[in-house]
């Protein structure tokens, strides 16, 4: 019986595209990349789009040296480089060969560097990312970086200390997505930014009197996802004071009733809240009267998602929490797109 060679049957590049586009393995991927000429160009589409990238990665270095084309098909590339004690330590050190690999990926929109980030790269490199992620202390050499950079429009950093605050005039100014690792460095670069969103990722014990700005209110800030933060009545005050456009809080907790925070929140645009708390009988309904325009109520265990009816009419639809995170992210990145 004649068996078909399937490397060779004549179908379309994008249908073999999307074929193997839902391959999830990267080995898979690797293999089959050897079955043909036309599999070999799509499987390294999908192989070399995200990268992770490690000093001491010989083999993954060594496949983007040898073709010009692989640098070029990354767009997301996680790099990890020594520490500063290992690099200072090291009379070449092996993050110069690194980041040669870098000035070749032309196409790259995302870059998330982890660990010591050496004065070459700040000094030498210009990208059209759209985000960046570090975990270096954001410094003035950092920010000579970040000025080379102006279509960043997602920042991360990840580093909880803040030495200073050097000086971001005329540096990203499209970044509208601020996430920091505490609550300290986040405002300390507010006033310096027009951000919309921002998220920290880790409040800790720092209470809102202690990190509030001082320099007026962020018009621009329609989003808060500040995570372990708890509030008194008084602090979700401060926050209307100076953030008084949020259409998005969360994940917070309420230190006190319900009742005591429905005139903070009246104050705001809200149309997503996200708390940490179970809901009562009565716990939409006292927020809906605070909140006209609030859509959707994260709490523990339930989702409330108002349904309004084209009479003008409301309702409230309740939906079992699964994934209380990713529920929140897809929120999150609701939010985002709704102001782009």
């Amino acid at each position: 019986m004649k068996t078909t060679d399937m490397s060779t049957v004549d179908l379309p590049v994008e249908l073999w595209r999307l074929i193997i586009a839902r391959v999830p393995e990267k080995d898979a991927l690797a293999s089959l990349s050897q079955v043909s000429h036309v599999f070999h160009l799509e499987a390294e589409r999908f192989l070399y789009c995200a990268i992770i990238l490690t000093h001491d990665d010989d083999a993954l270095s060594k496949a983007l040296r040898v073709s010009c084309r692989r640098a070029l098909l990354v767009e997301e590339c996680t790099l990890y480089l020594p520490p500063s004690s290992t690099a200072k330590a090291s009379a070449s050190s092996p993050s110069s060969d690194i980041l040669s690999l870098l000035s070749g990926m032309h196409n790259l929109r995302s870059l998330s560097l982890r660990g010591h980030i050496p004065a070459s790269l700040t000094c030498s490199y210009s990208f059209h990312l759209r985000t960046f992620c570090t975990t270096e202390i954001l410094s003035p050499r950092l920010v000579a970086f970040l000025r080379a950079q102006p279509d960043i429009r997602h920042l991360s950093l990840l580093n909880p200390k803040l030495t200073s605050t050097p000086s971001l005039t005329d540096a990203l100014p499209n970044a509208h997505d601020l996430a920091t690792l505490t609550p300290a460095p986040a405002f300390a670069i507010l006033p310096h930014l027009t951000v919309t969103h921002l998220d920290i990722l880790a409040w800790g014990n720092a209470s809102i009197p202690d990190v509030h700005p001082t320099c007026g209110a962020f018009r621009a800030l329609h989003a808060l996802h500040a995570r372990d933060l708890r509030l008194t009545p008084p602090d979700l005050n401060l926050i209307a004071n100076h953030m008084p456009n949020l259409t998005f809080i969360g994940d917070i907790s309420f230190k006190g009733h319900l009742s005591e925070y429905l005139t903070a929140l009246s104050r705001l645009p809200l149309r997503t809240l996200v708390i940490n708390h179970t809901a009562r009988s009565n716990s939409v309904s006292m927020l809906e009267l605070a909140c006209r325009d609030l859509e959707h109520v994260v709490f523990t265990k339930l989702i409330y998602v108002r349904e309004r009816g084209q009479n003008g009419s409301n309702a409230w639809r309740t939906v079992p929490v699964g994934d209380r995170h990713e529920v929140t992210a897809d929120l999150w990145r609701t939010s985002l797109t709704s102001l782009q």
